[in-house]
């Protein structure tokens, strides 16, 4: 349960959604996939949505008994969130410098 909370939670499941539509159009379009592109799509939704959650609950504490159980959870994981976003966007930076334009 608590690794099904953090893929969810973490928005890397929105991560893997947004590569497989990408990989869905190369297949459509009939064209050979770019891994390399395909992880930048990972790379950058992750680090755009975490980015986001990072922000919003930065001075948040979790007593606010309106929050919902992710938001809860993103609070209690700040730590996790931060190396998660320092990876993704590492990872974005090497990713580019394999493309070649």
């Amino acid at each position: 349960m608590k690794a099904q909370k953090f893929i969810v939670y973490s928005n890397i499941w929105v991560s893997l959604g947004a590569s497989a539509f990408t990989a869905f159009a190369y297949v459509a379009y009939n064209l050979e996939p770019n891994l390399y592109y395909l992880l930048f799509i990972f790379s950058s939704t992750l680090s755009v949505y975490t980015f986001h959650r990072i922000i919003r609950f930065y001075d948040q504490k979790p007593e606010n008994n309106t929050l919902s159980e992710r938001h809860l959870w993103i609070i209690a994981h700040k730590k996790s969130l931060l190396a998660l976003f320092v990876l993704s966007t590492i990872s974005i930076f090497l990713l580019v410098s394999l493309f070649h334009f």
